[in-house]
């Protein structure tokens, strides 16, 4: 017991270390979060930025110019608005960083089609750019590891096909084969490493009170999720919640045998107890 507790006691100063507790950085008044060592132009997000979000989705959602403070759901809109800008900073900073930043040729490229539709969603031209920016910062970053990632062999392919016959012959199917694999292998790079640099940024960003998400460091680390409704943790809602998530997520792990070149991912599904040899688990139906 005496070794567990000394063991928990070692992770969490680790994690204190981690996050920067004791030594967090004030963020200016004029500030909703700074992002230390992100590039010029993306270490802070403003608060004139935050209010004009949140105008914009207030707008989009046809709530009025009045929405605000106290108003149902104006709490939910807050937090995305702020996670969204928060995220939309770091995969800007996260494109810069890997040689891929976003050029205005792209901009004004990827902007020409969309103009109206964001205007009608009530984009003003600046936050337009910054959306269109955001957006293409996560294209460059997969074309990057699109090239760095080898491609599929034909042995791959052919593999696949005989697992998933179809009425084309191998000749025929296998282009459709390869850009599958490639597709779904690029998926599964860009996630992964995806999780690897938010995490890396998360310990970079400090929040100011009242603004505190779950992408800042200084957000609590046993608090609940902020797309949970808040009537699921309230001693009291005014509104019941129709439906609160799980108090202990259940893990997903990948099917033996379903992992495969194509399908890194495999099956996933939710882990149950194994029955005894032989024996049915409740809920489960017995084919005919």
């Amino acid at each position: 017991m005496a070794l567990f507790g000394g063991a928990f006691a070692l992770l969490f100063v680790g994690v204190a270390l981690a996050v920067g507790v004791g030594s967090e950085p004030s963020v200016p008044s004029g500030d909703v979060a700074i992002i230390e060592g992100a590039p010029p132009g993306l270490a802070e997000v403003t608060r004139a930025e935050f209010e004009q979000d949140m105008r914009q989705l207030s707008a989009q959602s046809g709530l009025g110019e009045d929405f605000g403070p106290g108003d149902p759901g104006y709490a939910q809109m807050k937090k995305e608005s702020l996670s969204l800008l928060i995220s939309a900073a770091w995969m800007d900073s996260e494109a810069i960083n890997r040689g891929v930043p976003v050029t205005r040729r792209q901009i004004v490229s990827r902007l020409a089609p969309e103009k109206k539709s964001l205007e009608e969603a009530g984009f003003t031209p600046k936050t337009m750019v910054e959306r269109v920016k955001w957006m293409l910062s996560g294209d460059n970053i997969l074309a990057k590891l699109d090239e760095e990632t080898p491609p599929p062999t034909a042995a791959e392919a052919w593999a696949y096909y005989k697992e998933n016959p179809s009425d084309e012959s191998f000749a025929e199917a296998k282009k459709k084969i390869l850009a599958l694999i490639n597709e779904r292998r690029q998926a599964e790079i860009f996630n992964n490493i995806e999780m690897d640099w938010r995490g890396e940024w998360q310990l970079r960003t400090h929040c100011a009170e009242g603004f505190v998400v779950e992408e800042c460091a200084n957000y609590p680390i046993f608090d609940h999720n902020s797309s949970d409704p808040s009537a699921c943790y309230e001693a009291n809602p005014k509104e019941p919640a129709e439906e609160c998530p799980a108090a202990v997520e259940q893990p997903r792990p990948a099917q033996p045998g379903s992992v495969r070149w194509w399908y890194p991912e495999g099956d996933r599904r939710i882990q149950r107890p194994v029955p005894p040899s032989g024996g049915v688990m409740a809920g489960e139906v017995l084919s005919e």
